[in-house]
């Protein structure tokens, strides 16, 4: 269940598999995948604050190369 944007998945051991490395039982994964699907419906505020970072960074840069296009570097 997500409760508050957050996924809970607890492990446990089940007896199977190797509690002594490089000897004991079973090797092998025990879990070979998870897989979470979030079904985002729209950007929200991380989605924001990311675009606004990415948006500034680019504006620096680009304002950085003309100040140096213009003084003629």
């Amino acid at each position: 269940m997500v409760t508050n944007g957050r996924l809970e998945i607890r492990l446990f051991w089940a007896g199977k598999g190797t509690r002594a490395i490089p000897v004991g039982g079973s090797y092998g994964a025990l879990i070979s995948v998870v897989s979470v699907d979030p079904n985002f419906s729209g950007g929200g505020p991380i989605g924001i604050i990311i675009g606004t970072v990415v948006a500034s960074t680019v504006f620096l840069v680009l304002l950085t190369v003309a100040i140096l296009w213009w003084r003629g570097y």
